[in-house]
């Protein structure tokens, strides 16, 4: 940078907008979607939509022309702007913006342009020698003012808002403000371009502005409301003319200040006419965009999208403009960035009848701005549907009365609130086959649709055959636009009804139950499209028990009914029941059944388990009658299926008035090997079922032992004995083995098993009682005698001991050396014993008696044990 370097700039431009006060009313364009949908079905709408006017939150919704209305689904995907407008009042001498409705209205229409842009301005922050002055025009006076080294800060814009009495019509100006700047180049540079580049070209290719003024007309009738309602045809409104002077503001329409340069716009300008790109692929007619003679102003009647533009030279009272596609591309050609501001706009509705609907879609922005968008939603009839009849019988000579013959749905529903009402209406048709004239009237709708719900709707029938045959019905159903359904079913013309009926049984068992049979009821001649309700009865509803009524379901020829069995606890013998069923007058065949008595003897046992040996009067045999009528005496048969072992009376008597009798049973012991037998016991009586009951006789075979010598001992001459095993009855044929052993096998020896010879009921077999050389007392051993079939048997026997403690301490058995104390010397002469001989019985050949009293645990060996018996009782000491 040079230290002494100065350069100047100064760029004033004022562009006065003259506004004829001529009432001229802006449109909005037509869009005619012919999208054809028929009725019932969704109505699509999906607009794309250039929402430059509208400012916020855009949200939409739609008229549908039928009376009802919605709100649709808007999506937009707009760049949040970085620049934001400083509104400096300070000139506003007069106090024209005093009132915040007016400073409201002027930001909002500011914030309005500047959303749509995502450049980014660089700060004007000066300091040391870089200086500058902005040069602008005092709005209230209308006189040009220079102030010196103001902050701007980055993507910020200065405006300064005022107001005073224009010349002639005008309404309002604005532009942008000059500069001096001294400083380096660089910082020259800043100012003059704000970091926009193509600013500083000649032509300009970008466009920079630090701020400028906006001045309104202090004489005018103004409409300051953010929206149009209250906008009165002798009012101007504020937010329109302040757009409009604000794009000014932004170079919309200005040309250079400096002799022999270009600047943005300039450079887009040929004669009258524009040529930048954006706008001409924006603009609604062919080639460049026609301007007004001063160049800064669209021509006349220049519209965009059937609206009229924003930079028009012209406004009407009454109307509002906003800021239209046109407009931004315009700015988007002279540098400005403004990505996409394309709303896309979404939804559907059904419409309940055929027609050409005119579809208004309303789009609003949350802080300014209102549009509407004219769509055409061309509507088909649909035909209804009717539900294919069944095919029915009728009786000849009898009414066929069908109550919904024709049943039907239908996509369309009524329209109250459209323009005419539009209400749903249906026509029949009915035609029975038979020649004669056609049965016509209005079906009945029975649920009135809406959207995604069917109307629905019948229509009856009523006819009398007059012959025999089968028949061909046509139905046809109309809606008020001559959509029309056509269904075909036959009716077959059955002589005069009736009812058959048949048993799957001629004989059931009075306790056969609630399903002892099944009655089959037919009906014949009946309306098979009509339930049928039948009654049943029995002539002895104490023997058999049916349903009071029974119901064919429509459709049903054919049902079948339980026959209830009832025991009457009676001994009635065999009833026989007749069955009848009837619909009305028409009576059913009948049907005869024979219901067989039951009556039975109950028999029961006091005890049901016994032992052979169990003797006379063992268990008691209780017989019952069943049936209450007891005035006669009854003789009840006696039956054993083994009178050897369980007898029983031929016959016994149960008195009269009496329901049952005991009888004593006795029980034979057979003295047979013949293990567990069930014996049965029956009682018989006329008219009575047989009663029987189940005993089990358990087999009762002791074994049973006894000793033949006298006194056993370890002494010699008392080691061997006899003993003699006996059985209760003589063995058959190979003898019966039987199993010996003792609880001490150490101290007395028996056989293992023995054999009680064929012929022979006892068997002799020899014991030997063990001399264990141990000192233990006189002990008592048990012998045991077992054999299948048999109850086991045990005998004991006394063993005298004739043994000295040789190696064992009895009084003190820890005290190995009978030193009266015990010390580790005991346990040490035990070890050492091992260590010499090892563990095994001590043998009176080898092993001296005591002491040393070597056998500690006193059983005959020594062993590990009597060393550590010893250890241990030192260490609990």
């Amino acid at each position: 940078m040079e230290p002494d370097a100065t350069f100047e700039l100064s760029r004033i431009h004022t562009q006065w907008l003259q506004m004829q006060r001529q009432r001229r009313r802006a449109f909005e364009k037509l869009e005619d979607r012919r999208l054809l949908v028929a009725e019932g079905s969704p109505f699509q709408v999906n607009l794309q939509v250039k929402a430059t006017d509208l400012l916020g939150t855009i949200t939409a919704t739609a008229d549908w022309g039928d009376g009802t209305s919605s709100p649709l689904t808007v999506s937009a995907a707009a760049t949040p702007s970085k620049i934001k407008a400083k509104i400096d009042y300070s000139l506003d001498s007069g106090n024209f913006f005093h009132a915040a409705e007016r400073r409201l209205a002027l930001e909002t229409a500011i914030d309005n342009v500047l959303s749509r842009f995502t450049d980014d301005l660089a700060a004007i922050v000066p300091s040391g020698q870089n200086t500058w002055s902005a040069i602008t025009v005092n709005p209230s006076t209308g006189q040009q003012i220079q102030l010196s080294n103001r902050n701007i800060l980055a993507n910020e814009i200065l405006v300064f808002a005022g107001a005073r009495d224009l010349p002639g019509n005008s309404l309002g100006e604005g532009g942008l403000g000059g500069a001096n700047a001294r400083g380096t180049q660089a910082w020259v540079d800043l100012v003059l371009s704000r970091g926009q580049a193509g600013a500083l070209t000649n032509p300009a290719t970008d466009f920079s502005v630090w701020g400028g003024h906006m001045s309104f007309d202090n004489a005018t009738k103004w409409h300051f409301g953010l929206t149009t309602e209250g906008l009165d045809a002798d009012e101007t409104d504020f937010i329109s003319v302040a757009m409009h002077e604000f794009s000014h503001v932004l170079g919309w329409g200005t040309p250079s200040a400096l002799p022999g340069s270009k600047s943005a716009w300039e450079r887009l300008v040929s004669g009258t006419q524009f040529i930048g790109p954006n706008a001409r692929a924006e603009y609604d007619g062919t080639g460049n965009v026609p301007l007004e003679n001063d160049g800064s102003h669209w021509k006349r009647g220049t519209t965009d999208e059937g609206m009229m533009t924003l930079m028009l030279p012209l406004i009407s009272k009454g109307e509002r403009r906003l800021l239209t596609p046109l407009d931004l591309a315009a700015l988007k050609d002279i540098g400005w960035q403004a990505p996409s501001t394309v709303a896309t706009v979404t939804g559907e509705h059904v419409f309940g009848d055929d027609g050409n609907y005119p579809v208004s879609v309303t789009l609003k922005g949350s802080r300014l701005g209102e549009r509407t968008i004219k769509l055409s939603a061309p509507v088909t009839n649909v035909a209804p549907t009717l539900t294919q009849p069944l095919d029915t019988v009728a009786i000849v000579g009898q009414e066929l009365r069908l109550a919904r013959l024709g049943e039907f749905s239908d996509p369309g529903f009524d329209l109250p609130n459209a323009t005419p009402p539009k209400l749903e209406r249906f026509t029949f048709r009915i035609n029975w086959g038979v020649g004669s004239p056609e049965e016509t009237g209005d079906a009945t709708i029975q649920r009135m649709g809406s959207a995604g719900v069917p109307t629905l709707g019948f229509f009856p029938g009523v006819h009398t055959y007059q012959q025999l045959g089968r028949f061909k019905v046509t139905i046809t159903l109309s809606d008020d636009d001559r959509g029309t359904d056509r269904k075909e079913f036959f009716v077959e013309v059955l002589p005069p009804p009736n009812l058959v009926i048949s048993a799957d049984r001629n004989a059931i068992s009075e306790n056969a139950g609630p399903n002892a049979a099944t009655l089959t009821i037919e009906r014949i001649g009946f309306p098979l499209d009509e339930p049928l309700e039948v009654t049943l009865s029995s002539s002895d509803s104490t023997e058999l028990r049916l349903p009071a009524t029974q119901t064919f379901p429509a459709g049903v020829s054919t049902i079948l009914v339980p026959i209830e069995a009832v025991d009457d606890d009676l001994l009635d013998g065999t009833v026989s029941v007749n069955i009848r069923v009837a619909a009305g007058n028409v009576l059913s065949n009948i049907v005869s059944i024979d219901v067989l008595d039951f009556e039975s003897l109950i028999v029961q046992l006091t005890v049901n388990r016994l032992r052979e040996d169990a003797g006379r009067r063992a268990t008691k045999l209780t017989i019952n009658r069943s049936n209450t009528d007891r005035d006669l005496p009854l003789e009840v048969a006696l039956f054993s299926s083994n009178s050897n072992r369980v007898p029983v009376p031929t016959t016994t008597i149960i008195g009269e008035n009496r329901q049952g009798i005991v009888v004593n049973l006795d029980v034979i012991d057979n003295a047979a090997l013949d293990g567990e037998e069930t014996i049965v016991l029956s009682a018989q009586a006329e008219g009575y079922f047989v009663g029987q009951v189940e005993l089990i006789l358990e087999d009762f075979e002791p074994l049973q032992l006894v000793t033949i010598s006298g006194d056993l001992g370890e002494e010699e001459a008392m080691r061997n004995g006899e003993m003699e095993v006996s059985i209760p009855f003589l063995a058959p044929g190979g003898g019966i083995r039987i199993d010996l052993s003792t609880s001490s096998p150490a101290d007395l020896e028996v056989p293992t098993s023995v054999r009680v010879p064929a012929g022979s009921d006892r068997v002799r077999f020899p014991i030997r009682v063990i001399d264990d050389l141990l000192f233990e007392g006189d002990e008592t051993v048990t012998i045991f005698a077992m054999a299948n079939g048999f109850v086991s048997s045990e005998f004991q026997v006394t063993i005298i001991d004739d043994d000295e403690p040789q190696w064992h301490n009895a009084a003190f058995p820890v005290d190995v050396n009978g030193s009266g104390n015990v010390t580790p010397l005991d346990a040490l002469l035990v070890i050492n014993h091992l260590v010499k001989f090892g563990l095994g019985p001590l043998n009176p050949d080898r092993d001296l008696p005591g002491p040393p009293f070597i056998d500690v645990s006193n059983n005959g060996s020594i062993e590990p044990l009597d060393a550590l018996l010893v250890i241990n009782h030192l260490n609990r000491r």
